[in-house]
């Protein structure tokens, strides 16, 4: 979908560039990270890639077309962009901000009022309640949801998310984590979010990409980033705890492949039943609490599956 091939970008005046050689492929369908330090290259990267910034050198291409033989105005049309400073107009309902690029793509006006029905939806307000206020009536959090629908609402492929959920509390930040991945499941829209925050990262990212001086050392899938860092560097920068935090991504239904056990009657007392949805790190967490050693999985019908036990859990983090 997007490819960056040897794209720098040096500002005037500095020897160091910004971005320096970087290499990296944005898949169609799928929420990519951008994950590392302040000054890593994170966000310079996202406004090469809507033109609000031009390379020095090197090519960006969107599904095979470089982005600098694009009109530019309808280049950032079709590219969602949604940042941390929500910049909500004031004057405007929440109704009205999110129609703002439909209105500028001339869409029917039916079509404008049922996409933004459904945004407003989608992020879990009210249309005829929450729809008809203006910004300053809505919590941090909601007005940042609004400028989630805002950046969707005139249905781009590409949305680019410059650390949106940075600036509200992790109650509210939790919510908007849930719901992103609620309209992403839903729409599979190609998405480039930047983040500081591993534990976001983890918990979003199809893909992660790791940042470091202007260039992107790994990038890859969240569990392979844990659990097999490409150099010290991203070893040290996911932290002594990357393997605990494995563990909040991996399912038992991950495990099913390596386990045909038979369920038998035998240790019934030293067993639990969990989902095969759950976490490791919540059936880790069950095992201590009750005390137990064994985990039989079922399935949604609650239907039993397989069974694990610690050794089964610990083979499989190995080999991962």
């Amino acid at each position: 979908m997007i490819f960056l091939e040897s794209v720098t970008k040096l500002y005037p005046g500095e020897k160091i560039p910004a971005i320096d050689n970087l290499n990296l492929h944005v898949e169609a369908g799928k929420l990519t990270v951008f994950l590392g330090k302040s000054g890593c290259g994170k966000s310079t990267t996202l406004r090469l890639i809507n033109r609000m910034l031009d390379s020095t050198s090197g090519t960006i291409t969107i599904n095979g077309k470089n982005i600098k033989d694009f009109d530019e105005d309808s280049l950032r049309r079709d590219i969602g962009y949604v940042i941390q400073d929500i910049g909500l107009l004031p004057n405007k309902t929440v109704e009205e901000n999110i129609a703002i690029v439909p209105k500028l793509k001339k869409w029917d006006k039916e079509m404008i009022t049922q996409r933004v029905r459904d945004l407003i939806l989608m992020i879990g307000l009210d249309p005829d309640i929450e729809g008809k206020k203006y910004p300053r009536h809505l919590s941090g959090g909601q007005m940042q949801r609004v400028g989630v629908a805002r950046g969707l609402a005139g249905n781009p492929p590409i949305v680019l998310m410059d650390e949106p959920f940075g600036a509200v509390d992790p109650i509210a930040r939790t919510k908007l984590q849930d719901d992103l991945l609620k309209i992403q499941n839903a729409e599979k829209k190609t998405i480039c979010f930047v983040t500081h925050d591993i534990d976001e990262a983890i918990k979003l990212g199809d893909k992660i990409a790791i940042f470091n001086e202007g260039k992107v050392v790994q990038c890859d899938e969240p569990i392979k980033i844990l659990m097999r860092p490409k150099n010290d560097f991203v070893k040290e920068f996911m932290g002594e705890t990357r393997v605990l935090d494995a563990l909040k991504i991996i399912k038992l239904k991950d495990l099913i492949e390596d386990n045909h056990k038979k369920i038998t009657d035998e240790n019934l007392d030293r067993k639990i039943e969990l989902n095969d949805n759950s976490t490791l790190y919540s059936a880790l967490a069950n095992l201590i609490e009750k005390n137990k050693s064994i985990i039989t999985i079922v399935d949604n019908e609650n239907k039993p599956i397989t069974e694990v036990s610690f050794d089964d859990i610990s083979k499989y983090l190995y080999k991962e």
